[in-house]
């Protein structure tokens, strides 16, 4: 044989190997790669054993949260919920001048409600609300509260402390007598607020004109607030924050239900508008007898509200209906707890395939005949691991992250509400979660299922429930209203919950 033709058929073989190994290289990348959608020649595995209930959830932390929950929440099915606000203040300015023989004009409590701009314009913008649930009024009351919010809790080595949302009556018992302030009528309002005030210098024009997002806005009244802070300029009571909270300690928020529709409306403690706004002036030299505002200079001293704030339910929801269904809840409610792969030995033969997992999820169904005529369930739910109180590896990496639009956002990962023709349900995905339990031998450990008023907000709050080892639940369940029942494993087929697995064997 010549050189030449063994030359060529090394450069053949050569090439056969190439191409195998990199076929294999292709399918090996393949098998360890996780597709987000169904694939259509794959195969259908439901029949993994699996347990679902639904647990109580008797307390929940409910301090230094995000957003806070106010009003009065009437669902057929759960029952009426109350929730009410305490809040610390602290001092924009420590050991504050408020110059010579200052008078106070008026005092204005100011919290935003969470809206979006509907049209803007150069004279008045119009706005929705995103948060108000409930069309009703309630009885509203300012109180200020002599009850210390601590940022640190020594029994816990010092930790930042934490607060519950079971403690209204405890926070209840340590108000001042008589309210700040309070009204019959209350109901938000979705106006854009102008305020229109004198310049603190008048001789550089008329007036300022401030726009403002629709916000609760109620006067306090001045005399206290005189004695309460003007009066206290220079005294140790203003001279540091650490003072301040000693002497005066916050405000509550408290709102009763008049009649059978009220509201209930997420409010932005953390907004930079929000707090305690004292509008006050100083008299000016020379006189205008033609002009009164202009012998006066005009300024604002704010008291903010601080970091610990506190959200407190009182609910009528006290026991779950029945374990054939899971009843999730946000606030001081429910969650549902999932046991996946409770045979073990079918774990092991599952262990033992080579299945290409596609997709893995879970589907739940709302059991509308259980819901009992109650308004439209939660748009989001949320699940993650209850044994540790942490997401899922699918939520970490989930694509769709949208901050501006939670309401869209991670929906690969966690399904909004939606429906078919066997009825409305939330679809959760938990391929990677489930693949690392099959062929990875990661831990099976139990999910949790809550409601969420916000998906993008992985934190944790600190529950209690019957069972000690289910001690976690998304902080952003805590202000959510409303909720849901779902079938559980034992429902009638065709809406019972199942791990469905998709998935291709290689060949």
């Amino acid at each position: 044989m010549s050189l030449k033709n063994v030359t060529k058929r090394i450069a053949i073989l050569t090439a056969v190997i190439i191409s195998f190994i990199a076929c294999n290289d292709d399918f090996n990348e393949i098998g360890s790669s996780i597709v987000d959608h169904n694939n259509f020649d794959a195969l259908l595995y439901d029949h993994t054993a699996l347990e679902a209930h639904s647990e109580k959830i008797n307390r929940i932390k409910s301090s230094n949260l995000s957003s806070y929950a106010l009003g009065v929440y009437n669902d057929p099915l759960y029952g009426k919920t109350t929730a009410n606000v305490l809040t610390q203040l602290s001092l924009s300015r420590e050991n504050p001048d408020f110059g010579d023989d200052p008078i106070l004009d008026s005092v204005v409590l100011a919290v935003p409600f969470f809206s979006t701009v509907k049209e803007q314009s150069t004279f008045k913008s119009k706005y929705d609300l995103d948060s108000v649930f409930g069309s009703g009024t309630v009885k509203l009351s300012v109180y200020r509260s002599n009850y210390f919010l601590r940022d640190y809790d020594p029994t816990e080595n010092y930790e930042p402390q934490a607060y519950y949302s079971d403690e209204m009556d405890k926070f209840e018992q340590n108000l001042e007598d008589e309210p700040l302030f309070t009204t019959n009528s209350f109901k938000p309002s979705k106006d854009e607020v102008i305020l229109v005030t004198p310049k603190r210098n008048p001789e550089e024009g008329e007036k300022d004109t401030t726009k403002l997002s629709p916000q609760l806005r109620v006067k306090l009244p001045v005399e206290y607030f005189e004695n309460a802070i003007m009066d206290q300029e220079g005294s140790s009571n203003l001279l540091t924050n650490a003072n301040f909270s000693d002497y005066f300690r916050g405000v509550y928020l408290k709102s009763e239900q008049l009649q059978d529709d009220g509201f209930f409306s997420l409010l932005d403690f953390r907004s930079d508008d929000a707090g305690i706004h004292l509008y006050y002036k100083n008299e000016r030299e020379g006189a205008d007898e033609e002009n009164e505002e202009q012998n006066y200079r005009y300024s604002t001293y704010k008291l903010n509200f601080a970091r610990q704030t506190v959200n407190v339910f009182e609910t009528e929801y006290q026991n779950l209906p029945g374990s054939e269904h899971l009843y999730v809840k946000g606030g001081e409610g429910s969650l549902a707890v999932i046991d996946l792969f409770t045979d073990e030995n079918q774990l092991d033969s599952l262990r033992e395939t080579d299945w290409l997992i596609n997709e893995a999820n879970l589907k739940f169904y709302v059991n509308e005949d259980e819901m009992m005529g109650s308004q439209k369930g939660p748009e989001r739910l949320f699940i993650y691991d209850v044994n540790n109180g942490k997401v899922l590896k699918d939520y970490a990496i989930a694509s769709g992250i949208k901050e501006n639009d939670v309401l869209n956002s991670r929906t690969v990962h966690m399904g909004r509400m939606e429906s078919d023709d066997k009825g409305t349900y939330y679809k959760m995905k938990i391929t990677n979660y489930v693949n690392d339990i099959i062929h990875n031998d990661s831990t099976n450990t139990r999910l949790g299922l809550a409601v969420s008023q916000n998906v993008n907000i992985d934190e944790m709050s600190k529950i209690e429930t019957g069972d000690e080892k289910v001690k976690r639940a998304p902080s952003a369940s805590v202000i959510a209203r409303n909720g849901t029942v779902l079938y559980g494993p034992q429902a009638p087929s065709g809406k019972n919950l199942k791990l469905e697995i998709y998935y291709t064997e290689p060949k």
